[in-house]
């Protein structure tokens, strides 16, 4: 069961959602809070990706709640990531007010000694609630933010996306010369 997960989520995370959800499929109802939260990584993703955005805010709010009832897992991130699907989730349902006072909220409650990607993913979903709200402005000081906290942590793989909304927001902005 956990192989396919991985499955699932490797397909999720490669740009194939539909192949993911259809991976996940087979699982039926999962009986492990455990399997349910790795799940929940897989097709929170996959389900946005394919237009589903309320169903995966669905799913993310109770993997998150179920989660947190776990003793500490190992090999699984820690039951905030859901709330980073949330806040994900929100925003591509066009829900930016909620998104960014979720964000916000999860922002102002991390605690400096949280890993260092845990700032920086929030980071680059406020500048990109900004984005899609349309203040470029705000939206390329959080993602230079998020940049600068990728730098730092040498967190590679993320860097990519923040660099692609940055450049976005310059562009907004009418920096040519920046967002190239």
């Amino acid at each position: 069961e956990e192989l396919t997960l991985n499955e699932a989520l490797l397909l999720s995370y490669a740009g194939r959602p539909t192949d993911a959800l259809a991976c996940l499929a087979p699982l039926g109802e999962l009986r492990d809070p455990r399997a349910r939260a790795l799940s929940a990584l897989a097709e929170v993703p996959a389900l946005v990706a394919t237009g589903r955005c309320v169903t995966a805010l669905d799913v993310a709010g109770r993997a998150f709640a179920e989660q947190t009832e776990l003793p500490d897992q190992i090999a699984i991130p820690g039951p905030e990531i859901h709330v980073l699907m949330q806040i994900y989730a929100l925003a591509e349902c066009g829900r930016l007010a909620e998104s960014e006072a979720l964000a916000t909220v999860a922002y102002e409650a991390t605690p400096s000694t949280a890993p260092s990607d845990a700032l920086m993913w929030l980071g680059h979903q406020l500048g990109r609630c900004a984005l899609l709200g349309g203040r470029a402005e705000v939206a390329r000081r959080r993602l230079g933010e998020a940049l600068a906290r990728c730098e730092e942590n040498d967190i590679f793989g993320p860097r990519r996306l923040v660099l692609s909304s940055l450049a976005t927001a310059y562009a907004y902005l009418g920096d040519a010369a920046a967002a190239a």
